[in-house]
């Protein structure tokens, strides 16, 4: 695929978040797809898969949206920069359990690294800095000498 063809492809999952047509994202990622979130260590496998890690997402923040800020790509996959914002009045599935809603805003970088082969998404690498979004939902303090 062109470069130019696997932006388009890469950007779908994102749309797919924003109008929350999570079959939009399913259909276009390979039926052996993996999605590996960096922070978390958790891996999300085929269609359903990530329809589960775009839904959990939304459950957990309901008037989120997504801003995608940067495509790179080549003829193997794409590198994609994002902003995700949204308040946190759902639960937050993680690995150790759920947390309860803390009704505050979180504005969390994201950078997603994807392959693509034969017009599919075969894998995400999903990158954030779990940190920062766990210290705006009041769920870890401010590192020390941190001005608000």
């Amino acid at each position: 695929m062109s470069a130019q063809e696997n932006a388009r492809i890469a950007r779908i999952p994102y749309e797919a978040y924003n109008s929350r047509h999570f079959e939009d994202a399913a259909a276009v990622v390979a039926d052996d797809f993996e999605m590996r979130n960096m922070a978390t260590g958790e891996t999300f496998r085929g269609p359903s898969g990530i329809k589960a890690a775009l839904k959990r997402w939304a459950d957990a923040f309901p008037d989120s949206k997504v801003e995608v800020r940067s495509v790179i790509a080549d003829d193997k996959g794409a590198a994609i920069e994002f902003m995700g914002q949204g308040t946190n009045t759902g639960p937050l599935a993680i690995p150790t359990g759920t947390l309860p809603a803390t009704n505050r805003k979180a504005e969390v970088p994201f950078c997603d690294v994807v392959t693509i082969r034969s017009g599919k998404i075969a894998t995400t690498h999903e990158y954030l800095d779990m940190a920062t979004m766990m210290r705006q939902l009041g769920l870890m303090p401010e590192p020390a000498g941190a001005h608000a």
